[in-house]
């Protein structure tokens, strides 16, 4: 029975409903700024008040800070309540800490630990560390490997024979592929145990080519969409005569209805598009829906390779014994892998989930006890639950289920979220007998305009097949925030450049236009609405947010804010290993090995003991540098650094009496790490990831790690790129302008947000695999034919995967774009090309081929167009930039240095240099020709390219063979034949990645087509890592430029060119 709703309470209807609502599954889809949280909260409280007790609750969530909100908020809500007089919710209260208000992991990890001797295990089971397990699964991997070439394995070498060249590496990273994702399946072992029940049937396989026909149809249905849409919009006589003879000359085609059909028919060819037409804008309609029927005939083309079907169905069978020898295989692997976690009492929170499940579905006496003891089960963020968390929800349930969530905010597929188990729910408990629907769409966050802007662009571009539901309107987001009052430019806004106006990168001149633009508005007491006192009052920095879809641009929009004197704080987790202190410390950790053990200082410790030296530990001079690598190593250290020596020397002495945390504590206490960090900057994320380092070692040690095992842990993070991340403690009081990417942002919200850098290709690495596993085809591998081949299956799954990938891509501009308040603020390059629909909506053969969020926004710049305004500023030049007069540091409370007493303390930093590996000894004639060619670098420091360089050279007056040198790099065809507009000589960067890359480019030389760079070497070029290093310049690069990259390398002694790519 539903209460009676006051007048009185701020609480909407369908609130009101979800609050009090039960008898059944409940599933609320909860729109952004909906309230849910409140609402959800609210639930608990009036649960509660009906005498229900808290432990017959599970509230789950999907993040430790979530689930510690929940808690929070229930916690001041009970003590309302307690204050208004009901006493009774003080024992819930009293609870409230030990209550099953958790995450997923938690809360599984805390059934297994209840009933382990049910289950076999211990009762201190716990969660492995993610490097103990990837070490563990290769060398388990890497030793059945070598039993199946020992054994000869025919099955194993015909598998190698088919997918490996030189070795069996890809092989085995395969396997570790296919252990992964198979890992996500509840049913894992059962499908092992069957693997061939399961996919090698015949009747999956005609389930394959009739899906691969429903592709070839969907297609074909492309042109047919584009077709009507030109017979229904065009009114010339002359274009609508040849749209129907376009028509015409395609009528067999669409048509057909048989794969064999579509093949016959798909080589029709098209009518010229007339000359003459009195509407030119007509004719450009017809001429670009022209060009996208054309695209959809070359891939009708491409999926009609095949004569018939039947040899579809061949080319499948002839991967099938590939397919079970890798089943075989994997099967072998989980048993191995298995066996280890449970040999040492550690799991994978996944693993944890499966104990779970297989509790509840083993054991009917535990499975009924949580069902009969729990009242209600809720969880929030149900949009992202994955399959396995879905099947042990499923088994506890008894008509008790409270589900909130949208699956328009649904982001997490990395995660494993799978959204189409909420679309599922919806659509079974829409129709009301399994459970029901509350529509939560009235958004109390943003103004109305803000509203307006994401439910003009969403409805034209989200729907059922792309976004995973029809943005209409039960869908679209009701303003409901009665506290903003009407006022002038809070329009969305669109701010434009053309590249071409500035010496600068795209991202360079977005970042400059937002500084721009927040100094602008801070300047003109820009007001907000205040949260607190619901009146309006000038904007503060801490009011602004960025946000975008990648990380790689934060240190540039950091450089560029610091030139405007803006304050910026950037949201970004602190990794471990790509630090320069921590990198810092790992080459100190092996340079002391090394001491103790003679071989591995042969290996290591000539280039462990250059890190060290260049880092902030030593600080060493580059002329004792020098001196110490032409010398004997030892005596050169001893003599220069005797007291960085000394300490070294002790600490190796004492490794074998003392555990890894000891030894690191030791090393921060006696080189004086907390003191030296000081001059690192950004002391407290520095502090936190030297503490988090040793308190790793001290989970190591209880593990049994002896110090080369933690070293040799460290080089498998790095190797596997395995890094940890800390998460950043961002100051609410602040007052800087927030960054932060999209999936930072979820649950925030900001007065006004920029959405720059939009032109982030979306992600498809995955689908160019060889070997993939899919939950519906298993293993896919290519066949031979004259070379390997995909099956018409690898091309069902990367249809998909790119459609899951795009739909990913348009939730996540949902999430972003609903985080503003009060404006809406794109930042987009000028584009050439009109690849906007107007303002109706955009096709979804258009969308499907959305690769960017930019694209996205070019499909309905028609709508955007009265928003948008091009942005000329003179002052956004490279020499701006180059000012860099950082802001003072925002007001923030000074925080102490917490040290973790051990013994001993702290450690250090590792950063990836973008250079060629450490000098070795240099010999007497290495050393005249390295000063040679310094003689020579130092000239093309100060040539002007764009003067006689014949002239400028004999003005030098150098020797002669510094002359000839010069002479003969000047006459290198590159000069000659390319159009160089600028040249950046000694060119220094850093930026992050995977890992943090720092280096200097010799030479890098831009035309309006091209950036090339050219890397100075003495002599051979062949030698190992120099390919390596250029790669690693031509990241950078596509950091900073769309343009198309080259890169070489120069050996001035041989005087020759090559090019690398």
């Amino acid at each position: 029975m539903i209460p009676n709703k006051p007048k009185q309470t701020f609480w909407s209807d369908e609130q009101w409903l979800a609050i009090h609502a039960t008898g059944k599954n409940i599933l609320v889809n909860a729109g952004a700024g909906s309230g849910k949280t409140a609402v959800l909260t609210e639930r608990i409280v009036q649960i509660l008040k009906k005498g229900i007790g808290l432990d017959r609750l599970i509230v789950l969530t999907f993040t430790r800070a979530a689930a510690s909100e929940m808690k929070e908020r229930l916690r001041k809500r009970l003590d309302e309540e307690i204050a208004l007089g009901d006493s009774a919710l003080q024992a819930p209260l009293d609870y409230l800490d030990q209550a099953n208000i958790q995450t997923f992991d938690a809360f599984a990890l805390w059934l297994v630990r209840k009933y382990h001797y049910l289950l076999g295990v211990s009762r201190n089971i716990d969660i492995g560390d993610k490097v103990v397990f990837h070490t563990a699964k290769k060398a388990i991997i890497r030793q059945i490997s070598e039993e199946k070439f020992e054994a000869e394995d025919r099955g194993f070498l015909d598998l190698v024979s088919l997918l490996c060249q030189k070795s069996d590496d890809n092989l085995q990273q395969y396997l570790s592929d296919i252990d992964e994702k198979m890992n996500l399946l509840p049913n894992k072992e059962e499908i092992l145990n069957g693997y061939g029940q399961h996919f090698l049937t015949d009747a999956l396989l005609d389930e394959s080519i009739a899906d691969y026909l429903d592709l070839i149809k969907q297609e074909a249905s492309r042109i047919s969409r584009r077709l009507q849409r030109l017979k229904s919009s065009i009114t010339d006589e002359t274009m609508r005569k040849h749209v129907l003879d376009v028509e015409e000359a395609l009528s067999d085609l669409l048509a057909s209805k048989s794969y064999e059909k579509y093949r016959e028919n798909a080589e029709a060819s098209l009518p010229r598009l007339p000359s003459k037409c009195a509407d030119p804008d007509q004719k450009e309609l017809v001429r670009t829906e022209k060009e996208g029927i054309k695209k959809s005939l070359g891939s009708l083309r491409s999926l009609l390779t095949y004569n018939q079907t039947a040899e579809m169905k061949v080319e499948v069978i002839q991967t099938q014994k590939y397919a079970e020898t890798l089943a075989s295989l994997a099967k072998e692997i989980d048993s191995r892998f298995s066996a280890f976690k449970k040999a040492n009492n550690l799991f994978g929170f996944m693993d944890i989930a499966k104990l779970a499940i297989r509790l509840v579905r083993d054991f009917f006496e535990v499975r009924e006890a949580i069902r009969l003891n729990t009242y209600e089960i809720l969880i929030d963020e149900y949009q992202d639950t994955s399959d396995v968390q879905d099947a042990l929800i499923s088994d506890l349930e008894n008509r008790n289920l409270f589900l909130v969530g949208d699956v328009k905010q649904s982001i997490y597929r990395f995660r494993y979220a799978n959204p189409d188990i909420f679309k599922a729910k919806y659509k079974l408990y829409e129709q009301g007998s399994d459970g029901m629907v509350i529509d939560l769409s009235k958004n109390f966050r943003s103004r109305r305009e803000v509203l307006n802007a994401v439910n003009d662009i969403f409805a034209r571009i989200m729907s059922g097949e792309l976004g995973g539901v029809d943005y209409d309107d039960s869908q679209m987001l009701k303003y409901g925030n009665v506290h903003y009052s009407p006022i002038g430019d809070r329009q969305l806004q669109v701010l434009t450049y053309d590249s071409e106006n500035y010496r600068l990168s795209n991202h360079e001149i977005e970042a400059c236009i937002l500084a721009s633009d927040i100094s602008k508005k801070i300047k003109e007491k820009y007001m907000v609405l205040d949260k607190e006192t619901k009146t309006m009052r000038p904007v503060q920095y801490r009011d602004f947010a960025i946000l975008t879809a990648e990380k790689s641009q934060f240190d540039l929009f950091k450089q560029v804010f610091e030139s405007w004197n803006l304050p910026l704080d950037i949201a970004k987790d602190e990794n471990i290993l790509t630090s320069r202190e921590i990198f810092a410390i790992g080459n100190l950790l092996k340079f002391i090995w090394s001491l103790t053990d003679e071989a591995y200082f042969s290996d290591f410790g000539r280039e462990t003991l250059l890190g060290v030296l260049r880092s902030f530990v030593v600080e060493a001079k580059d002329r004792d540098i020098f001196e110490i690598f032409q010398n004997d190593l030892r005596e050169g250290v001893k003599s220069r650094y005797p007291e960085f020596w000394e300490k070294c020397n002790y600490i190796a002495q004492n490794i074998r009496n003392s555990t890894t945390a000891q030894i690191l504590g030791e090393i921060y206490k006696s080189f004086g790490i907390w003191e030296k960090i000081l001059r690192l900057g950004n002391i407290e994320e520095t502090e936190n990831r030297l503490n988090f380092l040793l308190e790793k070692f001290q989970e190591l040690d209880r593990a049994g790690y002896r110090f080369l095992d933690v070293i040799n842990y460290l080089d498998a993070m790095l190797e596997a790129k395995l890094d940890f991340e800390i998460p950043k403690n961002t100051a609410s009081d602040l007052n800087a302008v927030r960054m932060m990417s999209i999936h930072k942002s979820k649950g925030l919200e900001f007065p006004i947000c920029y959405y720059p850098v939009l032109s982030g290709r979306f992600n498809l690495a995955e689908i160019r695999e060889k070997v993939l596993f899919d939950r519906k085809y298993g293993i896919i591998l290519p066949v031979f034919d004259e070379g390997l081949k995909d099956t018409f299956q690898k091309v069902l799954v990367a249809n998909r995967y790119k459609t899951e990938e795009v739909s990913e891509r348009l939730r996540l501009l949902y999430v972003a774009m609903t985080r503003a308040k009060e404006k809406i603020v794109v930042i987009l390059p000028k584009n050439g090309n009109d690849h906007s629909f107007g303002d109706g909506p955009v096709p979804l053969e258009d969308r499907l081929n959305f690769r960017s969020l930019a694209a996205v926004f070019d499909s309905v710049r028609g709508i955007l167009s009265p928003y948008s305004s091009e942005i000329l500023n003179s002052e956004f030049t490279p020499e701006r930039l180059k000012k860099a007069e950082v802001a003072s540091p925002p007001e923030r409370k000074l925080i102490a240095i917490k040290h973790h007493r051990v013994t001993l303390e702290k450690q250090a930093a590792v950063t990836r240099i973008a250079s060629s590996k450490a000098m070795g000894l240099l010999e007497k004639e290495e050393e005249a020709k390295m000063e040679l060619g310094t003689k020579i670098h130092e000239c093309l420091e100060i040539i002007d390219f764009s003067k006689d360089i014949g002239l400028q050279i004999e003005k030098m007056g150098v020797e002669p063979l510094i002359k000839a040198k010069l002479l003969a790099f000047f006459g290198i065809s590159l000069f000659s034949t390319k159009n160089i507009i600028k040249v950046y000589r000694e060119h220094q960067f850093e930026f992050r990645q995977d890992a943090t890359r720092r280096g200097i480019i010799d030479l890098l030389l831009e035309t309006p087509e091209e950036m090339i760079i050219i890397d100075y070497k003495l002599g051979d070029l062949g030698k190992a890592g120099y390919a390596e290093q250029l790669i690693n310049y031509r990241e950078y690069v596509q950091s900073v430029t769309t343009k198309k990259i080259s890169g070489y390398l120069y050996s001035i002694f041989q005087e020759t060119l090559k090019k690398v790519f």
